[in-house]
């Protein structure tokens, strides 16, 4: 009798904690927003507060196209030249990520560039760790003299697209279908001078998770068909970049960073990976 008693009370609590584990994934499957974790269950991979430092870091710098050619010159020409550099503000305390064009024709946005050597001054970001799965922290905002001109964020099998719409920001992500064609999703920030996300790479299910800070979040499968179709498990990548792209009879954009930090949960047991 002793025997059958036990077995009753194993059944019971086991049914129990069934019926918990169950209600917690609908309570969380029906939310539509994602709320911040605590430090305690996070393990900091990566972290610069640019109000805290006196200089640009070695680990940031612009790639630029030294190699110019015929197509180049030409655009140069007709649209304007481009500058590119970066800038510690003292007074805002930020890192400024700044392009200025001198322009020569204002039909500049009609044109639609798609030549990487057109691409000059990408902002590259370096020196985080390899993982299966993270989170970025970045807080920047974005100003600019033409609503037309924009920023694109490439972390870890992402493509992100950020621009302002009457004072909003607007971040859209990016993804390949299966018939090769591309798709999107976005997501609108509150009109704020900075906008702090979090985009969480998930090498194990191939997808980007962008969260605002309100909490509403999108989530799109990564940029590529190629890394989605992958048949292990994918790390990210020791970068992030941005490229910024002036349009219409805008002259400047400007992106400002306060921070940038990469976190992963600890609950995961995997090998942290050397950024050399």
């Amino acid at each position: 009798m002793k025997i059958t008693t036990d077995v009753i009370v194993l059944f019971l609590i086991a049914l129990i904690l069934i019926c918990i584990s169950v209600l917690g994934y609908f309570s969380h499957a029906n939310n539509s927003k994602i709320t911040g974790e605590s430090n305690q269950n996070t393990i900091m991979l990566f972290s610069q507060n640019y109000s805290e430092v006196n200089s640009v870091p070695n680990n940031i710098f612009i790639a630029k196209n030294e190699n110019t050619t015929t197509l180049d010159n030409v655009h140069s020409t007709t649209y304007g030249n481009e500058k590119s550099e970066i800038i510690l503000d003292n007074t805002s305390k930020e890192l400024v990520f700044s392009i200025t064009k001198n322009s020569n024709n204002s039909s500049a946005s009609q044109v639609k560039l798609v030549d990487e050597s057109l691409r000059k001054g990408s902002l590259y970001i370096c020196n985080f760790t390899p993982m299966f799965k993270c989170t970025y922290e970045i807080s920047m905002g974005i100003s600019t003299d033409d609503p037309q001109s924009y920023v694109e964020l490439y972390s870890p099998g992402s493509k992100l697209v950020i621009y302002k719409i009457n004072n909003n920001t607007v971040l859209r992500s990016y993804f390949q279908t299966i018939f090769g064609s591309m798709k999107s999703k976005a997501i609108t920030v509150s009109n704020t001078d900075e906008s702090n996300l979090k985009i969480i790479f998930d090498g194990e299910n191939k997808t980007n998770t962008i969260i605002a800070e309100d909490g509403t979040y999108i989530s799109t499968p990564f940029s590529k068909l190629d890394r989605q179709r992958l048949p292990y498990i994918d790390f990210s990548n020791v970068y992030i970049k941005f490229i910024s792209f002036i349009n219409g009879n805008g002259t400047y954009i400007d992106v400002n960073f306060s921070s940038i930090n990469q976190k992963a949960d600890r609950k995961f047991i995997t090998p942290i990976g050397d950024s050399k």
